[in-house]
């Protein structure tokens, strides 16, 4: 309780959320912990596995984009819960451009009605401070995915939405997560 930080290595997300949630998916005391770190305005950090515990529903053992596009996910299945730390809004995807999981994403978050989305990219964060002031740091970007206003086109099997809004951040660019305004990075801007 008086760390200053948690940070959630990779790995199998359900390993990271199965010890900390028990099994009526109710806190444990090292969650509660943890939360008490993050109520404090401590930093609660995570890579790959790590990050996608962040938000309310996570990808617990979820086969590749293609499969998931054809065949849909299940909560309790495919999906499960995620440890909560973003607004319930918001759907965490780690690997998200270089794996090509953005795709997967869309599928797991018009499934459980959640508008939007976050899709970090390799060596990349997306830095979040009280709750929705968010900048990336890194390598490459973040991918920030729109359904609020998209319609799965109802004459496809397959999964299809449309009027998808994808938005890419760079390093130092940042966005409110309330109201998804995007703030280019100073070097950007035109004086």
């Amino acid at each position: 309780r008086s760390a200053t930080g948690v940070y959630f290595i990779g790995g199998a997300q359900g390993r990271i959320v199965d010890a900390l949630l028990d099994d009526d998916h109710e806190r444990t005391p090292m969650l509660d912990a943890i939360w008490d770190v993050y109520r404090r305005g401590g930093v609660i950090a995570g890579t790959s596995a790590g990050a996608a515990i962040m938000s309310h529903v996570m990808f617990r053992d979820a086969p590749p984009p293609l499969q998931v596009l054809q065949k849909g996910v299940t909560m309790g299945e495919e999906l499960d819960d995620g440890l909560g730390f973003l607004n319930k809004d918001w759907f965490v995807e780690q690997h998200c451009l270089v794996r090509g999981r953005f795709a997967r994403a869309l599928v797991a978050m018009h499934s459980q009605k959640i508008p939007f989305g976050i899709g970090v990219d390799e060596n990349t964060a997306l830095v979040v401070r009280r709750g929705y002031e968010a900048s990336v740091i890194g390598y490459k970007g973040v991918l920030i995915l729109d359904i609020s206003q998209a319609q799965r086109d109802p004459n496809m099997e397959e999964f299809a939405l449309k009027n998808v809004k994808l938005s890419y951040l760079d390093r130092g660019d940042s966005i409110d997560l309330r109201t998804r305004i995007v703030t280019p990075a100073e070097e950007k801007l035109d004086d």
